[in-house]
């Protein structure tokens, strides 16, 4: 119209003229160009007009001249515009007049054909605006149906509605993005937009449930794009779709996204309630009973008047709102929206749980004290918010960890062992894998599913189709059923629909791609390089798979990273021109990983951003943030250490590579430059994992004819093994640098020495300090100044670190960054002082290095609290952008004296964002808690900070009007917390330090604001800045920091608290000060105790610092006098009535009876004294239960031993007293009494040795001890059962009468046992029968074995009968305290369903054969079958081994390393035959290592090892032969751990847990005398690594023995050391060994309690003799003689010459000898060739 009007107006002449202005006000070149970009809109209603008034022709026709088209073009050009809009604008007889109008002018003859190819764009306009015009759209799509060659149905007759959804159908998915394309224009008018909106239910309803559900992810998509359009109408218009859309959905597909519909419309909820509402009605209200099992997901519902009647509805539904559901079941049952797919539903989930946090904080705190075992959803909470930390969405990640910091920072040691799982990435040898098809269209449906825009939906929806023809996949294929439901639903409709890509692929990209202006940014580098080498690639079916993807390429970073391996792969084998792509590769890699000759952190300071002026304001942004994240590091502002020279470069001499130039290096921000590099190095891995996987699975005179295989292994040859592991180091990635550089010392071992700096500043970043001290234990020169300071500071020997760091300086300028750690040395020391004056001297004289240590000099004020300087310090420019922890805690605690604490809180905010980010850099699969534990440890901090900013708050409130009493209150509920959380951290002061320095500074700022208005809340707070500085005291003092422990003791000595002197006393003594201490305990005493009378009416705490001291007195005389003197009595009683419910000088107390006990004759042990002395000590031992676990592995075994030995006296032998009978009497009384009162778990911890005594002689004695098993029986019969039947089943007549006896008890009956403990016997006799059976086919079935098993099991009235697998059969003790409630199984039971009738019979010689159970769960569990084996000793090991590793656990040291022993169940069913669980991805090490030396070609010859044993006799030529058989087998065992963990985190922590639990099993065998290891007793577990010791049966030295007698303590070959790396038996492996018998010797007599029982447990093989067997309990005398060799042995002896223990020696020296024992040429020269001494 308003061309018309113009050109009436002016005239042919000026119209032309007007067009060209009008153009110039819009920015557009010329009039010609105004027109071919507005023609679509402009052209309908101008030939609306004309057909109207044809005297306006001309306009038409001045419009086509403008143009430079003629009107029939211009007319068939924008024909697919024109007619929509004259059908719904005009009226059937205007169109058809249209239609004679445009053949006649367009020159068209047949209508039909000439529409086929714009029908698509026709419909998608017409639906456009369906609402209003529905009649009139409808009678036109019929007609199109007519005349649509697509459509195959016949139309004879008028289309119904439900014929033309099917005719719409396939053209939806169009028609959808269409009207998202509408909604998300910028251009497009806003009544478009509302037409859209208004259009899309009534489509949604006409297309109906049947095809709505196929197509719900689209919907839901486009749906989700229009909530976020921002107009006032809009969201209504837009609730009415989603109205329509849940309203078309079926059941099965709209429940599962209920969560996402409620999530989506909560926000409209206010401004739209009724609207909204009836949306929640209809879901919640009239598909109640369909989709009540989905109301669970909607608890984050909130109470709302329009939502009255919904919200209890969905209240009743949850569990989780009922009063009785536990705060873990609360916590299960949300935890699986964490990870949801809808954000919404994410952030909810997350509140949800804060709000929970914020209820039961207290409850799980608590819980995490007071339990030994963590409860498996907490563990679950905590790895889910880890990963939620690393969550794209800002609020879901602050959400993630605002909930980290209130749960605390949980000791990673409490949790369970990390397992690595090997095969946790995807991995496939090429495209052609069936595995990738399947994985490749996971993921595209997954970013489908994720999209929030029309653009990316288009994108996958176009990629997905396209892979579908790639793959031939329909819905007759074989890989349909592969995929999900889900997955299936989002590709259906795909299969049949023909979206086109509109523009071909491009070659015209440069190289490299990285630094130019195609690749600037992570997203584009990697989608743009992927577009280079798909072009370069030759045709076939990789290309046509990689060329169906590239849309989503460039719109999903994740899915372009997934293809961009494979994309490289089928790159460099199947390029056109392999050479020219191999050097392509190799300059984008040269440009990626060695930019500029700088690391890839670059050089910028917070305070310099280089050519800051130069850049666009989006990207000074981005490198004003990275500076931020760069901050919170600690990094220094320039690069940490110069890894490369000048001169250096990635590739090896002869490749002509480019590099990124500096003019556009300034376009890449650094978070990005990271990104690439950390892609590029993923890149190199997965290389060398196709050609380790690739060599594996073939023959080398395969591999040889391999074309792929020679050419990426011929590239991967040109790269630099050191030069990736520094840019690695410099990309952070120091698992990854760490393998390179391995890799590269094992083909250049001559640098090793050359590179042992390199090794030890990994080693610090990966927070390794034992592999940091093996650096320093293999150089071969003395260590730099540099690496000695490093190594302390990781170590926490800051004292040294700070010394090393002033020799440093007094000889050169220090770099910027050993400035801040010497500063950091001193606060560490806590000597803010000397650090601040440092700081403040080093920035006088360099006062360039002022904004590297900004952090630490801030830290020095608040610190000193100098908060007048700080404040100064804080308006400085230059700190305005430094969000580092330091700093943003000096504002923090800066506004907490001000209470200015809404300005704190935002302070606070800002630093949590810092934080997380740094916690998001982490890898998310392994260990991110551990190895971010730092990161932890601040929210931790800051959570506290922010709690207590509240309450002071709350508190001078209350204290203004008065209320001191809630003040008093506030402070104290403040208080308990923090005792609480301080437990459950890590023991450590590099963790604890941080929180207590915080809490102290806090205390103190808040004691200045009450120390007047109130005295009494001041005077609380004055005592817990007391106990905070203790608390420092002890935990330096446990790691040997005496200095530190020391300063904080005079720290402490200010506020007096009354425990000072305890602490300070145990620091003189382990000083070795003992006079000071003695001095200091007494003083202490006696200024605070004089009246040991009034300490009754003393409060608890009191009374325990003072049982506490007497106790360190007791044993500091004995320590001193080496005698247990009556002054050692006497303080060991007073403490015992200081404490009275105090479990440890009960036991303390007894264990000095008994060492008095143990040193009497034996003459004397049987008189009246013996045996008063003994009811003492039974009468200790007893009490000290009542009170605490602790301690139980020493009392409960011992209290046991002394009342069944005693009883087991012949009472007419000589000697005995007189009262022989009445002490017998008095024992069991007592021990009645004690199995009254006490728990039966307390007694379950004995239950074996229990059982080995039901033998027993005397019979009050046997009828108490029967009471006990019965107890234990009724209460854990799952459990017990299993124990119990292998005596029942035993070969000693009386053994199996007594167990009969106990199983056929009265009591039994009562609780309706009986039943159970049949079909326990019923189960035991058909397992031994399987067991036994002789094997004489191939073909091997549980039918042929025992018949009548699976009958058995499968009978309905068969008991629940627990799977005998360790995680059923072991229990739980509480930490503190002993509670009648406690559940020690707290792991659901699954029971024995079935059994398949498969068995695998294993080829050895007694043929163990492998079943396997299924479970009530459905699970399978595998067991072993061990016939001809007595499996006792392997029982009663495993239980030793359950107990060492309970000790460990509790050890800080040992917790830290994660030292542990890897257990299973092991269940004897008599003494020859038994079930051992079977432990699944385990490989024995002599195969494994055969089998690569084959492929070596190395092949070990059996005849030439029964040559070696004959040379027996020739010690100096077997030597020579040994030493041959050596060379002929080098060490390759750190090649499994290369190829079985290719993911470098995972090879870390795989290699890791290889050494660990090789030293701890090595010195537990030590220990116990195990021998027998040889390479099929010895295995590895593929997926974490772990060493599994199998097959106990040679203990207690046995090997001593042997034809050949064992020499060697333990193995320790040539082929486990080289797998511990280049350090070798130093670092981890001897400090974990040295830890391991740390723990074992200070625990020896807990180990030694438990291994007396072996006496009468016959554990050595009976031998068959025709006489009788005796009657009584049968004693296995030379167990005698073992535990004598045991308890010296923790008693640090080792034998010496003769073999005689004579040398008692410190835990270090004890590990070394050992050491050096098992490693030795002579032993391992001396060993049965067999054995494998060679391997």
């Amino acid at each position: 119209m308003v061309l018309t009007a113009a050109w009436c107006h002016v005239g042919e002449n000026g119209f032309l003229n007007t067009l060209t202005n009008l153009a110039r006000q819009f920015d557009i070149e010329d009039a010609r160009e105004l027109v071919m970009r507005e023609k679509e809109t402009v052209l309908p209603p101008l030939i609306a007009v004309v057909l109207t008034r044809p005297s306006v022709m001309h306009v038409l026709q001045q419009v086509a001249s403008v143009t430079s088209l003629t009107l029939k073009d211009l007319l068939q050009s924008t024909f697919q515009h024109i007619y929509p809009y004259i059908v719904v604008n005009h009226s059937e007889e205007f169109l058809s007049e249209f239609i004679e109008f445009f053949k006649k002018e367009g020159e068209i003859d047949d209508l039909n054909t000439f529409m086929a190819p714009f029908l698509k764009i026709i419909h998608n306009e017409l639906l456009l605006h369906f609402e209003g015009h529905r009649n009139r759209v409808l009678k036109t799509l019929q007609w199109l149906a007519r005349v649509d060659p697509t459509y195959r149905n016949p139309v004879s007759s008028p289309l119904s509605e439900e014929q033309i959804a099917d005719f719409l159908q396939p053209r939806f998915l169009g028609v959808l993005t269409h009207l998202e394309s509408c909604l998300t224009s910028e251009t497009a008018a806003e009544s478009v937009k509302v037409n859209a909106l208004r259009s899309m239910p009534e489509l949604i309803r006409l297309m109906g449930p049947r095809h709505i559900s196929v197509v719900r992810f689209k919907v839901l998509a486009t749906l989700r794009i229009a909530l976020r359009l921002n107009h006032a109408n809009f969201p209504h218009l837009t609730i009415a779709a989603w109205n329509a859309f849940v309203h078309s959905l079926d059941d099965t597909s709209l429940g599962p996204l209920l969560s996402t519909v409620f999530a989506s419309l909560l926000p409209l909820l206010e401004t739209y309630p009724k609207e909204v509402a009836s949306v929640f009605e209809y879901i919640v209200v009239e598909k109640m009973e369909d989709l009540w099992p989905y109301f669970k997901e909607l608890y984050f519902v909130p109470e709302h008047p329009a939502l009255h009647d919904i919200f209890s509805i969905i209240k009743s539904s949850s569990k989780s709102t009922h009063a009785k559901t536990s705060v873990y079941s609360k916590i299960k049952e949300k935890l699986m929206y964490v990870v949801h797919d809808n954000v919404d539903v994410r952030l909810h989930a997350l509140r949800f749980l804060t709000d929970l946090l914020n209820e039961s904080h207290v409850q799980l705190n608590e819980a995490l004290i007071k339990h030994e075992r963590v409860e498996p959803c907490i563990i679950e909470m905590l790895n889910k918010l880890t990963d939620a930390c690393k969550d794209p969405d800002e609020r879901v990640k602050l959400a993630a960890a605002e909930c980290l910091g209130k749960i605390g920072a949980v000791d990673p040691g409490m949790l369970p062992h990390r397992k690595t799982l090997s095969g946790s990435t995807f991995f496939a040898n090429d495209v052609d894998n069936s595995e990738f098809a399947i994985q490749a269209l996971c993921q595209l449906a997954k970013g489908f599913q994720d999209a929030t825009d029309t653009r990316t939906v288009d994108a996958f929806t176009l990629s997905i189709q396209d892979l579908l023809k790639v793959y031939q996949v329909s819905s007759e294929s074989s890989l349909w059923n592969s995929f999900s439901s889900n997955v299936q639903d989002i590709m259906r409709p795909l299969l049949k629909s023909s979206y086109k890509r509109r523009c071909p692929l491009t070659a015209s990209i440069v190289t490299p791609v990285y630094g130019s202006e195609m690749g600037t940014n992570l997203q584009e580098w990697v989608t743009n390089w992927s577009l280079k080498l798909i072009v370069d690639m030759a045709e076939g079916r990789p290309r046509r798979v990689f060329e169906s993807c590239v849309l989503a390429f460039t719109r999903d970073l994740g899915i372009a990273l997934f293809f961009l391996p494979y994309i490289l792969l089928h790159a460099l084998t199947e390029a056109q021109n392999p050479e020219r792509t191999q050097d392509e590769v190799l300059k984008e890699f040269q440009a990626l990983i060695d930019v500029s000759e700088s690391s890839v952190l670059g050089s910028l300071s917070s305070g310099d951003l280089r050519d800051s002026e130069n850049l666009s304001p989006r990207m000074q942004k981005e490198m004003e943030r990275d500076q931020c994240i760069l901050a919170v590091h600690g990094r220094a502002a320039s690069s940490k250490y110069p890894l490369r020279r000048k001169d250096s470069s990635l590739w090896r001499s002869g490749n002509n590579v480019g590099s990124v130039t500096s003019e556009t290096l300034h376009l890449i921000s650094m978070t990005d430059q990271l990104r690439c590099s950390r892609t590029a190095f993923q890149l190199i891995d997965f290389l060398w994992q196709w050609v380790r996987t690739i060599r594996m699975a073939n023959k080398k005179e395969i591999l040889d004819k391999n074309v792929m295989f020679s050419r990426v292994q011929g590239f991967l040859k040109r790269l630099c093994k050191l030069q990736i592991a520094q840019g690695n180091f410099e990309c952070q990635e120091y698992a990854r640098a760490l393998v390179y550089l391995e890799r590269y010392i094992k083909e250049n071992p001559a640098e090793l020495q050359n590179q042992l700096w390199f090794f030890e500043e990994l080693y610090v970043h990966l927070d390794d300090p034992d592999s940091v001290a093996g650096t320093l234990a293999i150089q071969g020169k003395e260590p730099s100044l540099k690496q000695l300071a490093r190594a302390h500071e990781v170590t926490g020997q800051y004292q040294n670190a700070a010394a090393c760091y002033e020799e440093m300086a007094q000889e050169q300028l220090l770099e910027p960054e050993q400035v801040q750690r010497m500063v950091r040395c001193y606060l560490s020391l806590d000597q803010p002082f000397t650090a601040l004056k440092i700081a403040e001297g080093l920035v006088t004289d360099r006062p360039e290095i002022a904004q590297d240590i900004h952090e630490q000099y801030a830290e020095c004020l608040w610190r000193l609290h100098n908060f007048d300087q700080l404040e100064n310090f804080m308006e400085s420019p230059a700190l305005a952008n430094n969000t580092s922890w330091g700093v943003q805690i000096g504002r923090a605690l800066l506004l907490l004296r001000q209470t200015e604490h809404s300005k704190l809180s935002t302070v606070l905010d800002t630093t949590l964002r810092a934080v997380v980010e740094q916690l998001s850099t982490m890898d998310r699969q392994h260990g991110v808690y551990f190895h971010g534990y730092d990161y932890i440890v601040k929210l931790h901090a800051l959570y506290e900070l922010k709690k207590a900013s509240e309450t002071l708050a709350s508190v001078v409130e209350f204290s203004k009007n008065g209320a001191e009493s809630a003040c008093h209150v506030l402070i104290s509920d403040l208080l308990d917390e923090w005792d609480k959380r301080i437990q459950i951290m890590k023991r450590a002061t590099g963790a604890l330090e941080p929180v207590l320095t915080l809490r102290r500074i806090v205390l103190e700022q808040a004691h200045s604001h009450l120390k007047n208005c109130d005295p009494e809340s001041a005077a609380l707070l004055s005592h817990e800045i007391g106990k905070c500085w203790l608390q420092s005291a002890k935990a330096a003092r446990k790691e040997n920091y005496y200095q530190q422990a020391f300063i904080y003791i005079l720290n402490a000595q200010k506020y007096k608290p009354p425990a000072l002197f305890v602490e300070k006393a145990r620091l003189y003594w382990e000083k070795g000060d003992k006079q000071s201490a003695f001095s200091t305990l007494n003083r202490g005493l006696e200024e605070q105790f004089p009246d040991e009378a009034q300490l009754q009416d003393m409060s608890d705490h009191k009374r325990l610092i003072c049982a506490k001291a007497r106790l360190l007195l007791a044993q500091y005389n004995e320590q001193r006098l080496k005698v247990d003197s009556e002054e050692s009595k006497e303080q060991y009683t007073a403490a015992v009535h200081a404490c009275q419910q105090w479990e440890r000088p009960l036991v303390e107390l007894a264990r000095f009876y008994d060492r008095k006990f143990q040193n009497m004759p034996d003459c004397e042990k049987d008189t009246t004294r013996g045996a008063e002395m003994q009811i003492v000590m039974v009468t200790y031992l007893g009490r000290s239960l009542q009170f605490g676990t602790k301690y139980i592995y020493q009392s409960m075994p011992r209290m046991l031993t002394l009342w069944l030995d005693y009883g087991n006296n012949d009472p007419n032998r000589k000697g005995l007293p007189p009262d022989f009978e009445a002490t017998t009497k008095k024992l069991t009384d007592l021990i009645k009494t004690y199995s009254e009162s006490l728990p039966p778990y307390l007694f379950y911890t004995a239950f074996s040795q229990l059982v080995s005594r039901i033998c027993h002689q005397h019979n009050s004695v046997l009828e108490q001890l029967r009471i006990i098993i019965l107890k234990i029986l009724i209460e854990y019969p799952q459990q017990a059962l299993w124990m119990l039947m292998g005596s029942l089943k035993s070969c000693y007549h009386l053994r199996a009468k007594r167990c009969q006896e106990i199983l056929q008890h009265s009591q039994i009956r009562k609780k309706e046992l009986n039943q159970l403990v049949n079909d326990y016997n019923l189960l035991t006799d058909k397992l031994i029968e399987l067991t036994n059976a002789s094997i004489k086919a191939d073909n091997v079935t549980i039918s042929s074995l025992a018949p009548q098993l699976p009958a058995l099991l499968a009978s309905p009235n068969f008991s629940e009968v627990v799977v005998p697998v360790d995680r059923y059969m072991k229990f739980v003790l509480p930490t503190s305290g002993v509670s009648k409630t406690h559940i020690a199984f707290p792991q659901k039971l699954i029971y024995l369903q079935s059994i398949k009738e498969k068995v695998l019979v294993l080829q050895s010689l007694q043929k163990p054969r492998k079943i396997t159970f299924i479970g009530s769960d459905g699970v399978t569990y595998d067991v072993m079958c061990k016939p001809k084996d007595d499996l006792r000793k392997d029982f009663r090991l495993m239980e030793f081994n359950a107990v060492v590793n309970r000790l460990l656990h509790r050890d800080p040291q040992a917790r830290q390393r994660e030292l542990h022993i890897r257990t299973y169940s092991v269940v004897p069913l008599n003494e020859e035959c038994g079930l051992v669980e079977w432990v699944s991805n385990l490989v024995c090490l002599r195969p494994l290592l055969h089998k690569m030396y084959r492929q070596m070609g190395v092949r070990t010859d059996s005849n030439k090892m029964k040559e070696m044993l004959a040379l027996r006799n020739d010690p100096a030529k077997y030597r020579q032969e040994f030493t041959r058989l050596l060379e002929m087998h080098p060490p390759i065992l750190s090649e499994w751990f290369f190829t079985t963990f290719p993911d470098t985190a995972s090879w870390y922590l795989a290699r890791t847990s290889y050494v660990r639990t090789c030293a701890v099993m090595s010195m537990v065998g030590y220990i116990v005398g195990l021998g027998d290891r040889h390479g099929e007793n010895i295995l590895l577990d593929e997926f974490t690594g772990e060493v599994v010791h199998v097959d106990f049966n040679c203990l207690f030295n046995k090997g001593d023995n042997f034809d050949w007698p064992e020499i060697v303590p333990f193995r320790l070959t040539q082929n486990m050391v080289e797998a511990m790396g280049p350090l070798g038996i130093e670092g981890p492996f001897r400090r974990s060994c040295e830890v391991t018998l740390d723990v074992l010797r200070s625990q020896s007599d807990t180990l030694m309690s438990i291994l007396r029982p072996f006496l009468y447990d016959p554990i050595i093989s009976w031998k068959r003799t025709g006489g009788r067997r005796p009657q009584g309990e049968m004693t296995n005398e030379s167990a005698v003689q073992n535990l004598i060799r045991i308890e010296r042995r923790l008693q640090g002896m080792v034998r010496g010459v003769g073999k005689v223990y004579a040398v008692s020696l410190s835990a270090e020296g004890q590990a070394n000898s050992l050491i050096i024992e098992a490693t030795k040429f002579e032993n391992l020269c001396r060993m049965y060739i067999g054995w494998g001494p060679y391997l």
